[in-house]
């Protein structure tokens, strides 16, 4: 796998197993509002279109106009931004991985559609806010993935061309975002996303992991 110049990486099931607080300050949510808990599964399938369609997805609606997401968003937040990082981990080799790209001078952004603040705290609990390069969330590029701003907003914080960067990341969006301004791929098949649905996307590679990922750059 070609050296880039930049990696773009994606948050949630890509460099971060952070499931287990989306799903509890979902359910505290939930609680708060009289609503009965859902379980990982449900939100694992919910995940990475942004803290909105998450909560759309949890209430069934058919978009955020539906009078019920507002302020059930508004206490998801406020719950898991004091919580953001109370059990999420890095997967494995993540450490290492950082290591590696800042050895060869590679640039490295986390591009999610997380809301900012939430991807601070979560980034900064796991001690790699500092080493990222750029942080792309949909506050700071008015767009989410897979719009072709978010990623043409991110290679612009880098100052690379799209030719010279990788988008890695676990989700459909990552993929469709990537080809939407022609930067190359990897699928992170063993994330949250849906394996059969991130390859029938397309991406110019497939891994399992972060960590096999990481063995094939350096390969």
């Amino acid at each position: 796998m070609k050296l880039p110049r930049a990696v773009l990486f994606d948050l949630d099931g890509t460099l971060s197993d952070s499931l287990p607080d989306i799903v509890w300050a979902l359910n505290e949510a939930r609680m708060d509002s009289g609503m009965t808990p859902v379980t990982d599964g449900q939100v694992k399938s919910w995940v990475g279109a942004g803290a909105a369609t998450l909560v759309v997805r949890s209430l069934g609606a058919a978009d955020e106009r539906d009078p019920r997401v507002a302020p059930l968003l508004a206490t998801f937040l406020e719950h898991y931004e004091a919580h953001a990082c109370d059990l999420s981990t890095l997967y494995p080799g993540v450490l290492d991985l950082f290591d590696f790209l800042e050895s060869r001078g590679v640039l490295t952004a986390c591009t999610t559609n997380k809301p900012e603040i939430a991807a601070r705290a979560l980034l900064g609990g796991l001690e790699i806010l500092s080493r990222l390069d750029a942080l792309v969330t949909p506050e700071s590029c008015g767009a989410k993935k897979p719009d072709p701003r978010f990623m043409t907003a991110a290679l612009a914080k880098l100052g690379v061309a799209a030719a010279d960067a990788l988008v890695v990341g676990d989700s459909v969006q990552d993929i469709l975002a990537a080809k939407s301004v022609g930067i190359r791929s990897v699928a992170i098949l063993g994330g949250y996303g849906d394996p059969e649905a991130l390859r029938a996307a397309r991406p110019d590679e497939c891994v399992q992991t972060i960590a096999e990922f990481a063995a094939r750059l350096r390969g």
